[in-house]
């Protein structure tokens, strides 16, 4: 008796709140459809990938930790928290709590997942930061921390920083951090919303050590204030860079780096048209005068290229590592080819692929700007409408996909790929004239 009263009880909250949304709604079926949809409602984190103008595609695309790419619709009622427009989650974590409807994944809300300083463990805000940097650790005695993994600080990290990615500072923490446990410790990773630095904080204060601080606007906020980064040796020797030497070229004969480019810092204003069209490709200067170097940083910034960094020490620290220097005039003409990433068909494979037509091309952009003009014989499958009509595409044949920039073929490519198609996305822009001739600029 006693277990029926508590289950009559249940149920006639149940059918109140059923009743109450009948009554705001105005629709039995719709109330129900709303009960279900808290019940379905699922939250996943990742790092924000990529996201489509609105006026185009209502989409966006984030890395989750063992599941991969993951493309979410949201709507004009997704509720936005800790950010107002999409262009602030650039490189930056996220919270998407989302709804299965049908075959799309809809966001009904998406978070920037700020992360929290452990309790005792200050902020140190990027003008302090300056000011330590510009007199150095050996003045302002102090040892600066980058958490993230060695890849990240290789190919590029804050002057004076050491390595210690978190798994590493887990694991032999006690003998990497300072033996005095008053000397100031500076962390750093990836920006507000990653948490590796305040993580690696936690670590260090459970060691005994008293005084840490976190700068939180991390290497991103580090840039974005306008000051530059600088890659390692051994990233210089391995990665696909262009390397310039800044320096007169009475000096760079006298020795400069193998493989480095000679661009005088007076003459760089006037070489932009020398530089690749792939803006992401990364651009590493040195020279023996800071000054020039960072402003090179700075008009390569300008440019459009985001990944620029300086290799500090130059010729000469490159000497006392690597002990080869080449001797006699540096080439003076940029020669870059860009390697594509998983998923990607190169440019020269996706006309080869079209010519021949073993490959089914999709335009995943809009159809109003597929009537302005496209490839022959491409099916317009706008990426909003992919996970619904893919079935319209057979598993059987290879298919490319395409948009104006690669961001939303990158998203139909991760909605297909899950589903089980053989498929690879162009990043890259297409250009298509009135006669029906196209240019595809990478």
């Amino acid at each position: 008796m006693f277990r029926n009263k508590k289950l009559s009880v249940f149920t006639a909250v149940i059918i109140s709140f059923a009743a109450l949304l009948i009554l705001m709604t105005g629709n039995p079926a719709r109330a129900s459809q709303d009960v279900k949809g808290q019940e379905e409602l699922i939250s996943v984190k990742g790092k924000v990938k990529g996201f489509a103008n609105p006026s185009q595609s209502m989409t966006i695309s984030i890395a989750v930790k063992e599941k991969g790419v993951m493309v979410f619709k949201y709507t004009d009622a997704t509720i936005f928290k800790n950010f107002k427009q999409l262009p602030e989650l650039k490189g930056e974590s996220a919270v998407i709590k989302y709804r299965t409807a049908g075959p799309d994944k809809v966001a009904v809300e998406i978070k920037k997942a700020f992360v929290k300083l452990p309790k005792g463990v200050g902020e140190l805000k990027v003008e302090e930061m300056a000011a330590l940097i510009s007199k150095g650790p050996e003045t302002s005695h102090y040892f600066l921390v980058d958490a993230r993994p060695a890849k990240r600080y290789e190919e590029g990290h804050i002057r004076g920083a050491v390595s210690i990615p978190v798994p590493k500072l887990k694991k032999e923490g006690a003998k990497l951090l300072p033996q005095d446990k008053n000397m100031p410790l500076i962390f750093y990773c990836g920006g507000p919303t990653c948490g590796m630095s305040p993580k690696a904080a936690g670590m260090a204060k459970k060691l005994g050590h008293t005084n840490i601080r976190v700068f939180l606007q991390g290497e991103p906020g580090w840039k974005k204030a306008g000051f530059y980064t600088t890659s390692t040796t051994s990233y210089i020797k391995t990665a696909n860079i262009i390397l310039i030497d800044l320096r007169s070229r009475n000096s760079v004969s006298a020795g400069h780096i193998p493989g480095a480019v000679n661009i005088p810092s007076e003459e760089l204003i006037k070489a932009g048209d020398n530089f690749p069209s792939y803006k992401g490709a990364h651009i590493v200067f040195y020279s023996d005068n800071e000054r020039d170097m960072i402003a090179a940083v700075k008009l390569g910034r300008k440019w459009g290229y985001k990944k620029t960094t300086v290799y500090l020490g130059g010729a000469d620290a490159w000497k006392q590592s690597v002990n080869n220097l080449a001797k006699g005039p540096a080439a003076k003409d940029i020669k870059y080819i860009r390697k594509i990433s998983p998923g990607e068909v190169s440019i020269a494979d996706f006309e080869k692929a079209m010519e021949s037509g073993t490959a089914v091309i999709v335009d995943v952009r809009t159809p109003t700007e597929h009537a302005a003009g496209h490839f022959r014989e491409a099916v317009n499958i706008p990426v909003d409408e992919i996970a619904g009509r893919c079935t319209e595409l057979s598993k059987e044949k290879t298919i490319l996909t395409h948009c104006i920039t690669g961001v939303r073929a990158e998203m139909a490519y991760t909605i297909l790929k899950e589903r089980g198609y053989n498929v690879k996305f162009l990043m890259a822009e297409p250009v298509f004239s009135s006669n029906g001739t196209y240019e595809i600029i990478e």
